[in-house]
């Protein structure tokens, strides 16, 4: 896999115009402890508590760490893409989709991607 600081600086070099200019992850401080934090398109890094901006205005990654109680206010209209590989337990999932506090009130949805592996398991089940 990939950290998230790397993946948080490919989704901004690589984005479409309908993309977030901003990236919210959860990355490891200069004190050593996990906190998380935004970048922005231009390069610019902030923790999230002094960031100018709001993690409702930017794509925000949840790795299966940061997922359970994290609790970032994000659109009403956004959009979850959960990753489904071998070893996704119910309880990781459920956390996962967790993380959308309006899914089933409000726009937000999820979109799920499975593995290979787990689209074999499941067509032979």
């Amino acid at each position: 896999g990939v950290d998230n600081k790397r993946a948080a600086e490919y989704l901004l070099s690589n984005r479409s115009e309908a993309f977030h200019d901003k990236v919210v992850f959860s990355d490891v401080s200069e004190h050593g402890r996990q906190e998380w934090r935004l970048r922005s398109s231009e390069g610019k890094l902030w923790p999230l508590s002094v960031s100018p901006y709001r993690e409702r205005d930017a794509f925000v990654i949840f790795d299966q760490h940061q997922c359970r109680g994290a609790d970032m206010k994000l659109d009403h209209r956004a959009v979850g893409l959960l990753t489904i590989g071998p070893g996704v337990t119910k309880d990781m999932l459920m956390q996962a989709a967790g993380r959308m506090r309006r899914l089933g009130v409000g726009a937000q949805s999820l979109i799920m991607i499975i593995s290979p592996e787990v689209k074999e398991g499941i067509a032979t089940f």
